[in-house]
């Protein structure tokens, strides 16, 4: 995608999001009943075990009022389990950004879709609920498309969450590179200083924060 830092990569999924559930069944079911605990061992893994380097979002969300690693989240599984359970969405976007990073994967360009489509469905929801303040007659629009978006988000997060582990349990730890990960961030990958393109499904983008 043009203007995308990740574009330069080299690397591809060793599967699709689309390809996922099939591919990886077990963790897309998983992720299907408890998103919050699949997602919670997946970063565990993408850290290769070591809760030190963890940090709020991996640093992903930085910006001008909020630098992660210098609130106490730095290395505390604590911090790492409210990420979980409280903000899963850029849980569930952060690790895969930082596999994308750690191991020189490029978009793919069918996850950007399913992604987009999330979020239109998202931003829909979203809209439709607003309207139903002002009309009572959209209350049952509104209500059932939050359930379509619901659905949406969870099939998405959990094809996430499966692409992810897979290509974690696939490609090993070897690969893995902080550096990467900074220079990244640095050129503006990260969500905090610009708005897409990184295939990897910012909350603010994706309409992931309900």
């Amino acid at each position: 995608m043009q203007g995308d830092y990740r574009g330069q990569y080299g690397n591809q999924w060793q599967v699709g999001m689309m390809d996922a559930p099939c591919a990886n069944t077990g963790t897309f079911c998983i992720a299907l009943c408890c998103l919050p605990c699949a997602n919670y061992k997946l970063r565990q893994d993408a850290l290769n075990g070591d809760v030190s380097n963890y940090k709020c979002c991996q640093g992903y969300l930085d910006n001008r009022c909020f630098t992660a690693g210098t609130k106490g989240d730095q290395g505390s599984a604590f911090c790492m389990c409210l990420e979980a359970c409280c903000c899963i969405s850029c849980m569930v976007s952060s690790t895969r950004q930082l596999v994308m990073d750690t191991r020189n994967i490029a978009p793919d360009p069918c996850d950007n879709r399913i992604i987009r489509f999330n979020n239109c469905i998202q931003w829909l929801s979203c809209i439709c609920d607003i309207l139903a303040c002002f009309d009572e007659t959209f209350r049952e629009a509104a209500m059932l498309v939050d359930c379509i978006a619901q659905g949406v988000f969870a099939c998405t997060a959990a094809c996430m969450t499966a692409q992810t582990d897979l290509e974690i349990k696939k490609a090993g730890a070897q690969a893995y590179n902080f550096g990467n990960v900074q220079v990244a961030q640095q050129s503006g990958a990260n969500w905090g200083q610009r708005k897409g393109g990184n295939g990897a499904m910012p909350p603010q983008q994706a309409g992931m924060v309900r």
